[in-house]
């Protein structure tokens, strides 16, 4: 395997994120910067292995992102999560 098929192989398409420029209009079908409201009723915060609560920052529409990955099929919004440290 030459180097131009080992980059052809690790090769992803990229997503900019650009924040603002525009009013949301609070659907669930828009994506949010440090507004996260999109939850089961009986989920709460998850928690790290030391048991520390791990805090939504972000939620993203997936469908309306330029990109999909096959292995997210079906899910609409994704929540990534991070703890505080110090």
């Amino acid at each position: 395997m030459d180097i131009q098929e080992i980059k052809q192989r690790l090769a992803r398409p990229a997503v900019k994120l650009i924040a603002g420029g525009f009013r949301p209009t609070g659907t669930d079908e828009e994506s949010w910067l440090g507004k996260v409201f999109l939850f089961r009723p009986d989920e709460g915060l998850p928690a790290n292995q030391a048991g520390q609560p791990l805090l939504p920052y972000a939620q993203f529409y997936l469908p309306a992102l330029p990109v999909n990955n096959p292995l997210l099929a079906g899910v609409r919004v994704l929540t990534p999560v991070g703890c505080r440290s110090g």
